[in-house]
């Protein structure tokens, strides 16, 4: 228990009261997720390369992205169902209660808005979700 959750109120599970602000700690299921950009933009992968230390320097236009998840569905669709596809939300974890709900997943921080993600979401079924998902080409 850090120190904030030991001068709070607790008024249910995972949702303590603390300087006139409930704190709700979500849990969100684990799944696979497919991430993507909705502009041709160049600074995007310069971007990228400088947060990961790794170079990106290519991109793939995808023209149809509906034919994209029929297809990535139905090579795993054993290992997953397509659940939705969703734009990003750039701000703060940090949400008043009037705003949207917003699934964990799609919370992105302010600095990253540049990315104009755009992320598509499988749900594992009968299988270790932790397991990465990895099928030969063909």
């Amino acid at each position: 228990m850090n120190a904030v959750e030991r001068k709070a109120m607790r008024i249910g599970p995972g949702m303590i009261v603390s300087n006139n602000q409930v704190s709700v700690r979500v849990n969100s299921p684990d799944c696979h997720i497919l991430c993507l950009s909705s502009v041709l933009d160049p600074s995007i992968a310069t971007g990228l390369s400088k947060q990961c230390s790794e170079t990106y320097d290519a991109c793939i236009e995808v023209f149809d992205v509906n034919a994209l998840l029929r297809a990535i569905s139905a090579k795993i669709h054993d290992l997953a169902r397509f659940d939705v596809i969703a734009r990003c939300v750039y701000g703060s974890r940090r949400r008043h209660h009037d705003e949207p709900e917003v699934h964990p997943a799609l919370l992105k921080d302010r600095r990253y808005s540049y990315q104009s993600e755009v992320r598509a979401f499988w749900s594992p079924v009968g299988r270790d979700p932790q397991s990465p998902v990895r099928r030969n080409r063909g």
